[in-house]
């Protein structure tokens, strides 16, 4: 299993962490010992990984995170919601997951959210419209 941490860009305390050797290894308790980074984590991939709602619960108190990548995970509306405060966000990939028409009240609420990809999840073509109008200049991904 590893991780790779790195700024952002140079001379930014911002980091990008991001699982690139064996992603089927890594759960809820990894995302347990990223805490001490939260406050600097802005990207963070955790496709086809095997964390859940409660991962969703921890990024959720990382503040600065822009671009967040879930993809092929067991996330579900409840890991959604625990995103609600981070006003940051701006790119959000969650294809092949649970993720339904109930996230979309809190999708709607993220408000520099230009990028959400949802093909793959329970999340229904009108929804999808109604985030797309709720955040103008987005573009809202369901293929």
């Amino acid at each position: 299993m590893g991780c790779v941490v790195h700024p952002v860009a140079p001379d930014s305390k911002l980091l990008s962490v991001a699982w690139v050797a064996t992603p089927g290894a890594v759960g809820d308790k990894e995302m347990e010992l990223l805490k001490p980074l939260g406050p600097n984590i802005s990207e963070l991939d955790l496709r086809d990984t095997k964390i859940t709602d409660a991962a969703m619960a921890v990024i959720g108190t990382f503040p600065r995170v822009t671009k967040l990548n879930v993809s092929n995970t067991a996330v579900t509306d409840a890991g959604i919601a625990s995103l609600k405060g981070l006003a940051n966000l701006d790119w959000l990939a969650v294809h092949s997951t649970s993720v339904s028409d109930a996230s979309v009240e809190t999708l709607k609420s993220l408000r520099k959210l230009k990028n959400v990809f949802l093909w793959k999840t329970r999340v229904s073509p009108g929804s999808a419209s109604t985030l797309q109008k709720a955040l103008p200049g987005s573009t809202v991904s369901m293929e």
